[in-house]
């Protein structure tokens, strides 16, 4: 008995898949969780919904695209969380320890209750800050006043910060 199989390509479907500029990621995930330590001490739990991985050749950088909802909790070294980041979207560019949050971007510091609200955020991991591009609008709420402006830089756990052009600080 024998059995004969055959298939059918189109040509010009396979010309358009394999010709496209469109990225295709290397891995996917659902609700992903990273856990950071140092010395086995925890510093950050991230939290991911739609985590997609690309990976490519030396002339790119390799990076993770985080959809629909990413979540930063930092911890003190006795394991408790001391702020909070949390934004709708973001990139992560690996090799140059780089994180960039938009989309509803709020970053609580819990220890000292203020929040920092922006819709674009950069998280400089080698450099241990964050700061808002200068065209970004930004509120900082907390205890005692709100600060609006553009430009804001803190420190990556948000406990001390600066600003060039604050627009309003109301005294509460």
């Amino acid at each position: 008995m024998g059995m004969l199989v055959s298939c059918e390509n189109d040509i010009k479907e396979i010309e358009r898949i394999t010709d496209s500029d469109e990225k295709i990621p290397n891995e996917m995930f659902v609700n992903l969780e990273v856990l950071a330590t140092d010395s086995g001490i925890l510093k950050s739990r991230i939290f991911g919904r739609y985590v997609d991985r690309y990976v490519f050749d030396k002339k790119e950088l390799n990076y993770m695209e985080i959809k629909d909802s990413l979540v930063v909790f930092f911890y003190d070294k006795k394991g408790k969380v001391t702020s909070k980041i949390s934004a709708n979207h973001a990139f992560q560019y690996e090799e140059k320890q780089f994180i960039e949050l938009s989309g509803n971007v709020f970053f609580d510091n819990l220890q000292k209750k203020q929040t920092l609200q922006t819709e674009k955020l950069i998280w400089d991991q080698k450099k241990e800050i964050i700061y808002t591009p200068d065209n970004a609008y930004f509120r900082v709420d907390d205890e005692d006043m709100i600060i609006t402006g553009y430009g804001l830089k803190a420190d990556e756990r948000f406990e001390s910060y600066e600003y060039e052009n604050a627009e309003q600080q109301i005294k509460m």
